[in-house]
């Protein structure tokens, strides 16, 4: 059977509390920057795709538009969808508009 001593450790003198050296707090401090960097980069990498998409959406969009004005079969259909591209379009400029508020220092 274990004993109270391998369960508890006695307190350090310091009252418990660690002790960095400058070095290590520099190094973790550069992890951090190394961290804020990365998530800047990938939010601007999201506010670029949700403008493509949104671009591309359009663009469908459009598309559809035009089929429907021949007016020859399924006009029905692909006015539906060129709503439903306009709408996904909208969507994906919200969230540009949305990080891009988000990481705007202004």
């Amino acid at each position: 059977m274990a004993t109270d001593e391998q369960f508890h450790r006695e307190a350090p003198a310091s009252g418990g509390r660690q002790r960095f050296e400058a070095g290590q707090q520099r190094a973790d401090d550069h992890g951090w920057v190394s961290i804020a960097a990365r998530s800047a980069a990938l939010q601007q990498s999201l506010i670029d795709a949700a403008h493509r998409l949104a671009a591309t959406e359009d663009d469908a969009a459009r598309l559809y538009d035009e089929i429907a004005s021949l007016g020859r079969t399924r006009e029905a259909t692909a006015r539906r969808l060129a709503e439903h591209a306009r709408a996904s379009a909208r969507r994906a400029r919200e969230i540009a508009d949305h990080f891009h508020a988000a990481t705007d220092p202004d």
